[in-house]
């Protein structure tokens, strides 16, 4: 029941967080590490008698991701459920900076609106893993405890 439970959290959060907000172009994709151009060989009639060692090419880091990136959180509004977006830096683990944001729970105004979080206080993410378009949470065990038939409800839709 507790993976059904973080199973269906996660996909939630995937998905709302990789829904239709339009692409984020990531700069230029990073050449191969270690590849470059063979050097031209010279023709006979200009060869000269040592060979001029070709230099080899230090791998560049890829870029790091521009502009931001835009997610949706879901909390507890009464008996309802209440949708918010947080809006951050560019990343390439957005699920993780999803997950991040709803262990934080609500900001400061979103509290004073009435807005709560069903999840435990003490809730930590030990990580996000995707595989063939199943992603998996894995939550710390105060996930599982305590609240009532609502509070399941809630971590379940």
């Amino acid at each position: 029941m507790k993976r059904l439970v973080i199973l269906a959290l996660g996909m939630g959060l995937l998905v709302t967080a990789c829904a239709g907000h339009g692409a984020v172009s990531l700069g230029k994709a990073p050449s191969p590490a270690g590849s470059h151009s063979p050097a031209p060989k010279p023709s006979k009639a200009h060869q000269s008698p040592s060979p001029t060692p070709v230099g080899t090419q230090t791998p560049t880091p890829p870029p790091s991701p521009r502009g931001t990136v835009t997610y949706q959180l879901w909390f507890a509004m009464g008996e309802k459920l209440f949708e918010t977006k947080r809006t951050e830096p560019a990343t390439l683990g957005v699920g993780t900076a999803a997950m991040k944001a709803l262990l934080q729970g609500p900001t400061a105004a979103e509290r004073a609106a009435g807005v709560a979080t069903i999840i435990p206080s003490g809730t930590a993410l030990g990580g996000l893993s995707i595989s063939n378009g199943l992603g998996t949470v894995d939550l710390t065990t105060v996930y599982a405890s305590g609240g009532g038939s609502l509070s399941e409800q809630f971590r379940l839709a």
